[in-house]
């Protein structure tokens, strides 16, 4: 089974997602955030997903896994009415009508073959359920599980779960009636039905309403139009294995063979069934569950919504002043310590090797006659510069002398300055001094969101003229930067990666601290540069500046510590 990272993962589900949402005629952005184990979508089109660490290894399958949940997601937004979901009240109903809505939608979508792999996607997350349920619940005669038995077992694709000994009339008439629903409403029509007869007092009693009520007579036909034989499961000991799929093309295993048919599915049956007491009952979870095997980290990201234009951070007038002022000798000596030392040249004076005609006249009295080719490889690098443009890089600040008493004009007036006159400067230096050593540089800038002033492959020039015209960008949301940082690193081939973070603040600390970690363990390097704070226990590699004059000669020190 293939294993990626946590950066190879999210660009498999963000293909996999655009490619799901381009067939349905939609558009959405995909946002990564912590404290969620489903997916969700609002009415802006963002599909949430819950977080993965850059640095966690995952299988491929689980890319397959998350897209057939924002499918199911995707086709909620499509069909579902949730006012009338949200008019449900009482626990167990509410799950029983999620479960319903959610077989009737993806049922809905296989028939009609929304995309290219719509039933492959959906079995491969109703499988993953099965596979967990059948792990965790030891007794399907439980009435919590009937929700989650209907909602599994509505579904024309994937595996089954057990039903209690009883209930099968009841599935049997409910994968009629299903097929006759057209609208929510219809759902919760099916699932009050449904409720109606598990709150019987004698399961064997069919109830006064099997003859009676919408989709009587409609769907055995329209069930069995497609080709397949679902006649059942292998195995009915209640033994379920965790797919090891490499994606939607996976075998499927334990409970329940026989995805794709179309026709409805036969489960095996578990203890009798007990009487439900009415809607309030307490009712296990139906929606999937997207616990991934990565490991969440705190924070929210996205390369789509989290990232604006450089336009964002570069809508000031009055340029600044970008004049050099860190010490050329720290200059010379980082630009040596960056500079792609690679060695190619001739050495002479040998005894084998390729004849130096050079060396001709001496034949008569030496051997040495032979030049040899020497080469060695040096070390190539990519750095990406984050400057913070949040709002109180562009406060005022008032000036101070050795001992810390303020500093006035001779009107007697405090003298002031900001802590973004310094960082440009710093900024275009180290642009300029990496650039020289032949580095692969880029600039990007971050307030609420992350901008890209300049590219690896643009000009130092053009990178310049944008950092000249830098404006404030909000508030300090430094993990979105520095992952958006971390993530174009990855891709990029060079040996030596780095990340310098010149900030005056912190957004948030946990998850940039986590992120700093993976990216170190991806091999990314991440200095902070703080601006009068001490930023050690974000950034092991850091610097804390108390004077903001000397910002150009502490970041190549510092950078020169890193390298």
């Amino acid at each position: 089974m293939k294993r990626i990272n946590g950066i190879q993962f999210r660009s498999g589900v963000d293909k996999a997602v655009h490619k799901i949402a381009a067939d349905l005629g939609v558009k959405v952005k995909i946002e990564w955030t912590q404290g969620i184990t489903t997916a969700a979508i609002n009415s802006s089109g963002v599909v949430l997903l819950a977080n993965v660490a850059d640095d966690a290894i995952v299988t491929e399958a689980l890319i397959w896994k998350y897209a057939g949940y924002v499918l199911h997601e995707l086709l909620h937004r499509m069909w579902s009415d949730f006012g009338v979901i949200e008019s449900v009240t009482g626990d167990f109903l509410r799950q029983l009508h999620n479960g319903v809505e959610d077989s009737w939608i993806e049922n809905r979508a296989v028939r009609e073959g929304l995309t290219g792999n719509v039933e492959q996607l959906l079995t491969v997350l109703v499988d993953g359920m099965v596979d967990q349920a059948m792990v965790n619940v030891s007794d399907w005669s439980d009435t919590r599980q009937y929700p989650f038995s209907f909602a599994v077992n509505l579904r024309l694709h994937g595996k089954t779960v057990p039903v209690a000994q009883g209930h099968e009339w009841i599935l049997t008439e409910a994968q009629q009636r299903i097929t006759a629903c057209t609208s929510t409403a219809d759902t919760l029509v099916l699932a009050q039905w449904i409720l109606s007869q598990l709150q019987a007092a004698d399961q064997g009693d069919k109830g006064d309403d099997q003859d009676g009520g919408k989709g009587d007579d409609q769907g055995g036909d329209q069930a069995g139009d497609q080709d397949g034989g679902a006649d059942g499961q292998d195995g009915t000991d209640g033994n379920g294995s965790e797919s090891d799929s490499e994606g939607p093309s996976g075998d499927d295993k334990g409970q329940g063979k026989g995805k794709g048919t179309g026709k409805p599915k036969k489960p095996s049956t578990a203890g009798p069934a007990k009487p439900v007491a009415g809607p309030n009952e307490p009712a296990k979870e139906v929606e999937p569950s997207l616990e991934s095997d990565g490991s969440a980290r705190a924070g929210t990201y996205s390369n789509e919504s989290g990232v604006a234009k450089a336009s964002r951070h570069t809508s000031r007038t009055k340029p600044w002043d970008l004049s050099i002022t860190a010490n050329a000798r720290l200059r010379y000596e980082v630009k040596r310590l960056f500079e792609n030392t690679a060695n190619d040249e001739w050495q002479v004076n040998r005894r084998a090797g390729s004849l130096n005609v050079r060396a001709l006249p001496k034949v008569s009295t030496s051997d040495r006659l032979f030049k040899r080719r020497l080469e060695s490889e040096g070390v190539d690098s990519a750095v990406v510069v984050v400057l913070d443009v949040s709002g109180s890089m562009f406060e005022n600040q008032y000036k101070h002398d050795h001992k810390g008493v303020k500093i006035l004009d001779d009107k007697g007036n405090p003298l002031t300055y900001l802590y973004m006159d310094h960082a440009v400067k710093a900024t275009a230096a180290l642009l300029d001094t990496l650039t020289r050593a032949g580095v692969k540089v880029a600039l990007h800038a971050f307030g609420s969101r992350t901008s890209v002033l300049k590219g690896f492959d643009e000009t130092l020039v053009r990178g310049l003229s944008k950092l000249a015209h830098v404006s404030s960008g909000g508030n300090t949301n430094d993990y979105q930067a520095i992952r958006y940082a971390h993530e174009v690193l990855a891709y990029r081939p060079e040996a030596r990666k780095a990340v310098f973070v010149i900030t005056d603040g912190v957004g948030n600390k946990d998850a940039t601290r986590a992120q700093v970690a993976s990216g170190e363990a991806l091999g990314i390097s991440t200095v902070g540069i703080g601006i009068d704070m001490d930023v050690k226990d974000i950034y092991p590699k850091s610097i804390c500046i108390k004077s903001a004059e000397d910002i150009g000669n502490a970041s190549f020190k510092q950078i020169k510590l890193a390298a």
